[in-house]
């Protein structure tokens, strides 16, 4: 599930159910990003079971939603999240794009309601990510709960050996950040 390219385009999802599908994708499962006039109000992911299998290219996470799209109430249930993000001896000439995971919900503006539960992220070489990149981004209501995360490796660019599995608000990536 991509959207076409980073074009400019109109994708309506409000009020779909995607459930119960396997994917192994290259770049990434699900992303709607920056550039779209998109919307997803009460967009439900529920029961997939997701990978990424060539994540040395593009950014290398499995699902991301950015915050100028119009997405109130999100809800992301019971998925199977695993093998995403670079590999572990990634390096910036290795190709563009960041080393991160499972998981990201972006800055560019605010998000609505977004429930994360009875996930199960694994072996991911990266964390899950909800910060903004201005001072208007937001996410309204989290609740991020019932999650069960193994084996996460973390960036050598955020705090070496230390294993990170979530990064909660704050700025840019490179920013102080609470971590989980």
């Amino acid at each position: 599930m991509r959207q076409a390219g980073y074009q400019p385009t109109v994708d309506h999802l409000d009020y779909w159910t995607f459930s119960k599908l396997k994917c192994q994708m290259d770049f990434s499962v699900w992303h709607m990003g920056t550039g779209s006039a998109s919307t997803a109000n009460f967009l439900r992911i529920v029961g997939f079971d997701a990978t990424t299998t060539y994540a040395d290219t593009g950014h290398g996470i499995a699902f991301l939603f950015a915050g100028n799209l119009s997405n109130n109430d999100t809800r992301f249930l019971g998925n199977y999240v695993h093998h995403t993000g670079k590999p572990l001896d990634w390096k910036a000439e290795d190709g563009p794009g960041y080393r991160v995971g499972p998981l990201y919900f972006q800055g560019f503006g605010p998000h609505g309601r977004v429930e994360i539960g009875w996930c199960e992220f694994a072996y991911n070489n990266g964390q899950s990510q909800f910060f903004g990149h201005y001072s208007t981004d937001r996410i309204n209501e989290l609740h991020y709960h019932d999650n069960e995360i193994h084996h996460t490796s973390t960036p050598p660019w955020i705090g070496g050996a230390v294993a990170v599995s979530a990064v909660f608000g704050g700025g840019d990536a490179n920013s102080t950040l609470p971590y989980c």
